[in-house]
């Protein structure tokens, strides 16, 4: 997403997982994905989110990466930017049912 979308998309995602709600979260990124790829293309500033889990205790986690773009023309992480936000196992059980079936 663009830094125009970032909070709103945040907040939404935070809902999700707030409200333990593994299904609505992966149609909300599946939707998000669609609208923003043509919208965060033309910016100088974007965020991108990796979902991850541990294969043992199924916990889960959501990273939140910001990219800038340099002087020639390459975008470059933001370390200092990066936030990483856990999932409880409910939502990684949700969202890897959600991959497998797509």
């Amino acid at each position: 997403v663009n830094d125009e979308m970032i909070e709103p998309v945040v907040s939404e995602i935070n809902q999700y997982i707030q409200n333990n709600n593994g299904e609505g979260l992966t149609k909300y990124i599946t939707e998000q994905k669609e609208l923003c790829e043509d919208v965060a293309s033309d910016t100088n500033v974007k965020y991108g989110f990796k979902f991850g889990h541990c294969p043992n205790c199924q916990q889960g986690y959501l990273i939140k990466s910001c990219y800038t773009l340099d002087k020639h023309g390459n975008f470059d992480e933001q370390e200092d930017k990066k936030a990483v936000i856990s999932i409880s196992q409910e939502i990684v059980t949700s969202v890897l049912k959600a991959e497998k079936a797509s």
